[in-house]
């Protein structure tokens, strides 16, 4: 999100952010409607690969949806790490 928002200080409209983790969509829609940029997500692996844009699934899928999907992620569970090294 840091180098998001340098992006948009920067003065640049479009980013692209490059990763399989599926915790990075969820942030990236959770902070969606607070930055002025459009944000796509290229994620999957070799031929799989795809290329999201999350500013225009953020918008169809509204603000208070984006907000309340980081919590209910982080309570199912599906985001947790079984030991630390």
């Amino acid at each position: 999100m840091l180098y998001l928002h340098h992006a948009v200080n920067l003065g640049y409209k479009n980013a692209v952010v490059r990763t399989p983790d599926t915790d990075i969509l969820v942030i990236l829609l959770y902070h969606a409607h607070t930055i002025s940029l459009t944000i796509y997500l290229d994620t999957g692996s070799g031929k799989h690969r795809k290329l999201i844009n999350l500013s225009d699934l953020a918008a169809s899928v509204g603000e208070s949806y984006c907000k309340t999907l980081l919590g209910f992620y982080v309570f199912t569970g599906e985001d947790w790490t079984s030991s630390f090294k």
